[in-house]
């Protein structure tokens, strides 16, 4: 299966499990803030830890939706976006990140204008943009919408 950009989804260390209930996205940045969840996720992903915190923010990220299963603001996801963008280190940091939350996200009212104005003022957009463009192309694909 392809995700929007094309890529190849699926490269999450799971399949997020059944749950009646997430813990609340809301909740954890209201107590810690959205950096500290931002990086708390980006390490847990690195590790392959998946516990119900990583599975509520990926749930948040890339389906939008809160540990209620209420929606969640678009700002408010693309602030934990790119606060989890901010704490990547490595290529495959921001592939999956890429190819999860920022695939996710880029169809939702205003936010690729969002990430292409932001793009020129924020070295760790245009290194996104960077691994992204050599993995898809070492996939085959040279178009879409990582490529303008």
């Amino acid at each position: 299966m392809r995700s929007p950009t094309g890529a190849r989804s699926g490269i999450l260390v799971g399949v997020m499990p059944e749950r009646e209930k997430y813990p609340s996205v809301r909740e954890l940045i209201a107590r810690i803030g959205v950096v500290d969840v931002g990086r708390r996720y980006v390490a847990a992903m690195r590790v392959g830890e998946e516990s119900d915190e990583y599975w509520a923010v990926e749930s948040a990220l890339r389906h939008g939706r809160d540990g209620d299963d209420e929606p969640l603001p678009v700002d408010l996801r693309w602030e934990l976006a790119c606060a989890s963008l901010d704490a990547c280190e490595t290529d495959e940091d921001f592939w999956r990140l890429g190819d999860g939350a920022f695939s996710s996200l880029w169809f939702e009212d205003g936010v690729l204008e969002r990430m292409m104005e932001t793009r020129a003022s924020n070295p760790n957009l245009r290194r996104l943009y960077a691994v992204m463009r050599r993995r898809l192309q070492a996939q085959g694909l040279t178009d879409g919408w990582w490529f303008h």
